[in-house]
């Protein structure tokens, strides 16, 4: 499985600036900026909670391969479900730049 990082991400989906007192609210402010998970990213966890909630025992087999043990089963089926919910967040990424 190859999950591939430089494609175009989208941008951040929950950038934000937080500040925070230490000293139990009486110390110094302090701000920092987290740049939160990419869109793409996003879009990929939304994509396999859908998947993951309705399972399709066709998408992801029936082990009729008895070759393989369980946890190599179920580990095709999780990188299945991985690899397809990176392929329906790019469609998704091209579909708002189109």
């Amino acid at each position: 499985m190859e999950i591939v990082m430089s494609k175009p991400n989208g941008g951040a989906a929950f950038p934000g600036t937080y500040t925070a007192r230490s000293d139990q609210g009486r110390g110094p402010v302090t701000e920092f900026h987290d740049k939160g998970m990419s869109l793409r990213d996003y879009f990929a966890a939304k994509a396999m909670q859908g998947m993951l909630a309705v399972p399709d025992d066709q998408r992801y087999g029936d082990r009729a391969d008895k070759s393989l043990t369980v946890e190599q089963w179920q580990q095709w089926c999780v990188t299945g479900v991985v690899e397809h919910a990176y392929r329906v967040a790019d469609a998704m990424l091209a579909a708002r730049s189109a």
